[in-house]
């Protein structure tokens, strides 16, 4: 099995950061979210400016739902290679899931307060929906 070479070689040579990235792409493939997590860490940890798992991790946090955490790790690995397109990409999705999550909750709240929001297919982006979501929610609240 892959991950037995991979910790042979983990306990031969503890500072090769690229041993942990791969261990970390392995339990990744396997569904080990929590596994493959830990693994990332090791290699940023050994090597600061491992753009790669810095991204990987980001895509971890966004399987497990913590987008906010996930929005961090792209960005620390764009702060990193500013042309990284696979962490250029996986930002902008997890700022559209992010911003389609402000829209749910948003509609939830006013909801949960007695005011009835139409449901529909809006963009997530939208900056007037969003900007008049909040107000909706500021005068509910006020």
């Amino acid at each position: 099995e892959a991950l037995d070479g991979y910790r042979l070689v983990q306990k031969l040579m503890p500072n090769l950061a690229s041993i942990y990235h791969q261990a970390g792409l392995t339990f990744s493939k396997m569904n080990k979210l929590d596994e493959a997590f830990q693994e990332y860490l090791v290699a940023v940890e050994l090597v600061p400016n491992y753009s790669i798992s810095y991204n990987n991790i980001g895509v971890l946090l966004s399987k497990m739902g913590r987008l906010e955490e996930a929005e961090s790790h792209y960005a620390a690995a764009l702060k990193i290679d500013n042309h990284y397109a696979d962490a250029r990409n996986n930002m902008a999705a997890v700022r559209s899931q992010l911003k389609e999550r402000e829209k749910e909750d948003s509609v939830k709240r006013l909801e949960d307060s007695g005011i009835h929001v139409p449901h529909y297919d809006a963009d997530p982006t939208d900056e007037v929906v969003t900007t008049a979501l909040r107000k909706l929610i500021v005068e509910a609240e006020g």
